[in-house]
């Protein structure tokens, strides 16, 4: 079927036997976002990070602390979500 095999998530499917720890992780990689929520709040914490004061940063640094930032959020977020 035509539609079977432009569908990535059916290439993966049938692909379980040869790939099973991608396969458990393909479908939370190539989903779509539900909302920009995600895509804005990087914007966000970007902009605190890159503050006119903290404009010399070098671009590893800023990435590396925009990371850590959004990084420790997730957990956040999980941990609550989960009531760990």
């Amino acid at each position: 079927n035509h539609d079977r095999a432009n569908n990535p998530l059916m290439f993966f499917k049938d692909k379980q036997t040869i790939f099973p720890r991608l396969c458990k992780i393909v479908p939370q990689i190539i989903c779509a976002p539900g909302s920009t929520a995600a895509v804005e709040r990087v914007f966000s914490v970007a902009g605190y990070i890159l503050s006119p004061k903290r404009m010399s940063l070098s671009d590893e640094n800023f990435e590396n602390q925009l990371f850590s930032n959004l990084k420790r959020n997730v957990f956040q977020v999980r941990s609550n979500k989960l009531k760990l």
